[in-house]
C-alpha cells in the first residue's frame, strides 16, 4: 500500500500479477497515446522535472472528489458544455457564473513559456486542454494522460 500522494494506489501483490498488470498498463498507455496524443513518459518526466512546471487537472469537480489529484495540481475543469450554458444539468438552477477554460487558464497560468503537464482520467480532454493550451500560445504544454499515468510516473520520481 502506498502513502501520502498514492494511498489509494496498491502494486499486485504477486509478482507475476506485477509483471502481468504492468505489460497491461504499458498496452493501455500505448493505446492513448495514439488515440488521444498522450505525450510518451520519458516527455512527462521531462517536463516534470523543470523548474516551473504546472500540473494541470482538467477533470470536472465531482472527479476530483471522487479521486484527488496524484500531485500538486491546478485544477481548471474542461467543460463538454458550451461557455454560454447555465443552469444546472436540467436546466433549472440559475446561471452558473464560471469562465471558459479559456479565461480561467489564462487568470491561473500567467506563465507561457512554463511547462505544462496537462490530465484528466483518460487523456481525451487533457488532449483538448492541450490544444487550446497551444492556441493561446504556451509553447510547453503536454498532454500527460489520465492520473493513473502520473500516479505510475511519480511513483518512480520525486517531482511533486
Amino acid at each position: 500500500q502506498g502513502h501520502g500522494l498514492f494511498e489509494s494506489w496498491r502494486l499486485p501483490r504477486h509478482d507475476d500479477d506485477f509483471i502481468g498488470a504492468e505489460s497491461s498498463r504499458t498496452e493501455d498507455y500505448q493505446l492513448r497515446m495514439a488515440r488521444f496524443g498522450v505525450a510518451p513518459r520519458f516527455a512527462v518526466e521531462k517536463a516534470a522535472a523543470t523548474p516551473g512546471c504546472v500540473f494541470l487537472d482538467v477533470r470536472a469537480p465531482h472527479e476530483l472528489a471522487a479521486e484527488p489529484a496524484p500531485c500538486a495540481a491546478v485544477h481548471c475543469p474542461l467543460s463538454s458544455r458550451p461557455a454560454s450554458f447555465s443552469g444546472g444539468e436540467d436546466g433549472s438552477q440559475p446561471p452558473l457564473p464560471s469562465l471558459p477554460f479559456e479565461a480561467q487558464v489564462a487568470e491561473l497560468l500567467p506563465d507561457k513559456m512554463a511547462p505544462v503537464v496537462c490530465f484528466c482520467d483518460t487523456g481525451e480532454r487533457a488532449k483538448a486542454a492541450r490544444a487550446a493550451l497551444l492556441a493561446l500560445g504556451y509553447t510547453q504544454a503536454l498532454n500527460g494522460g489520465g492520473c493513473q499515468d502520473l500516479y505510475h510516473i511519480i511513483a518512480h520520481h520525486t517531482y511533486a
